[in-house]
């Protein structure tokens, strides 16, 4: 996944005030799994962001998927 999918989904996230709510609350796990991509990438341990940005994505939707299915009284919640 590229930068601009990732700022895609993110950008995805605000735009409904049900999802700014859950942006809002994901917004500091997004900021620690950024954070260590890029200190894994800073090791040198040969894995590319690009990886760790998917992985990051996909868990970012899914826990959102499930703050919104919770809300609505929904599976997952």
């Amino acid at each position: 996944m590229h930068r601009e999918e990732f700022l895609r989904l993110l950008l995805v996230l605000v735009m409904s005030n049900e999802a700014a709510e859950v942006a809002d609350a994901l917004a500091h796990f997004g900021m620690a799994g950024f954070d260590g991509a890029f200190v894994s990438l800073q090791s040198g341990d040969g894995k590319p962001i690009q990886e760790f940005m998917e992985q990051l994505a996909d868990a970012l939707a899914g826990i959102g998927e499930s703050l919104i299915a919770g809300r609505r009284g929904g599976p997952g919640g």
